[in-house]
């Protein structure tokens, strides 16, 4: 039962190419547009849970997602509003400019701040084939993006 990607994506472009997927489609839009106006109401639950537990269930649901989209919004925060940076970003001799710091700052964060943020709106991309066509970042960026954050993480103040 073991399919390589190639099969399954075979499998799943042949599917969209028939009716049924079509009926399919048609029947999902039509579902849509009944239950989304009673969708409100999980609206405001999930308001009052962020509002009580600084999240709500539905981010618990997908907490790399979450948390990576945090992670974004702080760090992006930080480069737009910030009033400090890290002695990490100065020469050896530690009489840089500030401004130059912040430069080396917003240059190199840019780039975290792009992988943090495409993970939180398209997830993982399985291989540079998937990240092309759908988004995503791949593993090797995720896993560089970690171990940048761990050693950056006593940056993210303001």
């Amino acid at each position: 039962m073991n399919k390589n990607w190639d099969e399954v994506k075979k499998e799943i472009e042949s599917y969209h190419q028939t009716k049924q997927f079509k009926i399919d489609q048609i029947i999902y839009n039509i579902r849509h547009l009944i239950t989304s106006p009673l969708r409100w109401r999980y609206n405001i639950k999930h308001w009052y849970q962020r509002a009580r537990y600084g999240y709500s269930y539905r981010d618990a649901w997908g907490g790399d997602w979450y948390v990576a989209g945090i992670i974004a919004g702080v760090m992006e925060h930080i480069v737009n509003h910030g009033h400090g940076v890290a002695m990490s970003y100065a020469d050896g001799d530690w009489d840089t400019p500030v401004d130059v710091m912040v430069e080396r700052r917003d240059a190199e964060w840019g780039k975290y701040i792009e992988i943090f943020r495409e993970y939180s709106k398209n997830g993982p991309a399985y291989d540079q084939e998937w990240q092309d066509e759908f988004g995503g970042v791949l593993d090797s960026d995720m896993k560089d993006a970690l171990l940048w954050l761990s050693e950056h993480f006593s940056e993210l103040w303001d």
